[in-house]
């Protein structure tokens, strides 16, 4: 699962557990379990039975886990053993409500169903959304295409990539939800509006589709927030600083009150909103990529009081400097502040 199933802390172990029980409602029943929306229960019950049952097709099973594994790696990649958040829009949101592991077992279940000549024939939809993205990129360059512009048919996209014609729709539909795209029933597909969603969106989408690259997403991300905080400083822009004011004051709060949440939460607010005050729309918008994901890859890093107070310090001190306009001290306040935090967290 490209280290998304932490062993350390039983997730493999559940993992499984969840396969079985699933298996069980939709594949072989041998236990006779109900599920009753109530995963914890649930879990509980499934230990009780296997306890109890004397024969357990532990050899199918574990077949078919394989199975499901390696078709979902076929199709999606290391993006598919990855926690996702959505939002109404279908993007990555700040709330919490990840696509869980019981959905994800749901789907395994189904995936080991197939054969994997059918699913191979599928094809990486990572790779086909890759190839249609430089193929447009290319032809906005060449001045072939300019946004609003009606784009190829399915059929002449897929002569061209060597696909199906099937396998250019799903992927043009991907493209339309992360607003690359905008298809209109009856009219066609065009070019977005913001024809600058061709350059930040493909790079932002393979960073998520190589999250196993984390020392170097950390390593662009640190470069990016450096120059975020110098040009904060030197634009000084009053209504980007009314917001900094209201997170900065927001993380004193949930320092005061030790509420590790509020200030987990405030703390990547606040670096966001000092990307926005840079006023590079790419490096705000790769800066909010790269903090979704280093959400899902990364485990907390308040340890103790003592680095809650670090962290509540350097982020007074980015503040005050952003403030006063000092673009060189809060690069290099900021620069310091993340060669501490990459310490403190734990990427996997």
């Amino acid at each position: 699962t490209d280290n998304s199933i932490n062993d350390k802390r039983m997730m493999a172990q559940e993992l499984v557990m969840r396969y079985i029980g699933f298996y069980c409602l939709y594949m072989d029943n041998f236990l006779q379990l109900e599920y009753s929306t109530k995963m914890d229960e649930f879990i509980d019950t499934l230990a009780v039975q296997l306890n109890m049952c004397k024969k357990i097709p532990y050899e199918k099973i574990a077949g078919c886990f394989t199975k499901a594994m390696k078709h979902a790696h076929l199709m999606f990649g290391n993006q598919a053993f990855r926690k996702i958040d959505m939002d109404t829009e279908g993007w990555a949101s700040e709330r919490k409500n990840p696509i869980n592991k019981s959905l994800f077992i749901a789907f395994s279940i189904l995936l080991s169903s197939y054969s994997t000549i059918k699913i191979r024939k599928k094809g990486n939809i990572s790779q086909l959304l890759n190839r249609l993205t430089m193929y447009f990129a290319e032809q906005i360059f060449e001045k072939r295409l300019k946004k609003g512009d009606k784009i190829e048919s399915d059929r002449v996209l897929a002569a061209k990539l060597g696909v199906g014609r099937s396998a250019i729709r799903e992927a043009l539909k991907v493209l339309d939800v992360l607003g690359m795209i905008d298809i209109r029933p009856g009219q066609g597909t065009y070019i977005s509006n913001n024809e600058t969603n061709f350059f930040i969106i493909p790079l932002s989408w393979s960073l998520f589709l190589n999250g196993s690259q984390i020392d170097n997403i950390v390593e662009v991300r640190n470069i990016l927030e450096v120059r975020a905080a110098y040009l904060a400083a030197e634009r000084m822009d009053e209504e980007c600083l009314g917001k900094l004011y209201d997170i900065s004051h927001r993380i004193h709060t949930a320092y005061v009150r030790r509420d590790f949440k509020d200030f987990l939460d405030a703390d990547l607010e606040f670096h966001i909103c000092i990307a926005e005050s840079s006023g590079n729309q790419v490096i705000y918008s790769m800066i909010q990529t790269i903090s979704n994901l280093m959400r899902h890859v990364s485990g907390s890093g308040m340890v103790d009081e003592k680095q809650l107070q670090e962290i509540h310090e350097e982020h007074q001190k980015i503040y005050g400097l952003i403030l006063a306009g000092d673009s060189s001290k809060a690069m290099k306040a900021m620069k310091e502040h993340l060669d501490k935090s990459t310490c403190r967290y734990n990427y996997r």
